[in-house]
């Protein structure tokens, strides 16, 4: 009794270790079905993303026939990859639009809070990208630097 028990106890371990062997492989009772690759029948990796650099967006904010604040951006979009050319094209647009765009939001959106929410400004300049690119052109409108004196 005591050597079958043994054995069995020792033949366990091999037994696990065949069956991890076997379906590390692919090996029948493990085998996938029909033989169909899984890497094979995967998707497409998608395309690298295409970034275009706006640069610097310098906006002066005026009260009373003078400059109180001064706010720059640097500006980079997240655009789709197949119509990088097209917003590269429109880059002066874009820039000067982004410009009216905040001319005229930045003050109205300070009169009650001290400081600039980003995440608003970011909506702001999708939605300028949007109006004059098209919606889903850019994926993205990141923020890379900030500063406001």
């Amino acid at each position: 009794m005591n050597k079958a028990l043994l054995i069995v106890a020792s033949l366990l371990p091999i037994g696990g270790l065949a069956a991890g062997g076997m379906a590390a492989l692919g090996l029948p009772p493990f085998a996938t079905s029909a033989g169909v690759d899984e890497a094979a029948t995967a998707a497409p990796p998608a395309p690298p993303p295409a970034f275009v650099e706006v640069g610097l967006v310098g906006v002066p904010i005026i009260e009373d026939k003078r400059v109180v604040k001064s706010l720059v951006l640097q500006v980079k979009l997240d655009v789709d990859p197949k119509e990088k050319l097209r917003v590269e094209e429109s880059l002066p647009r874009l820039q000067n639009n982004f410009l009216s765009d905040l001319l005229e939001f930045i003050p109205r959106h300070l009169r009650d809070r001290d400081n600039v929410d980003l995440t608003v400004v970011k909506l702001r300049l999708t939605m300028v990208c949007d109006r004059l690119l098209g919606k889903g052109v850019v994926n993205d409108v990141l923020v890379m630097s900030f500063m406001e004196r």
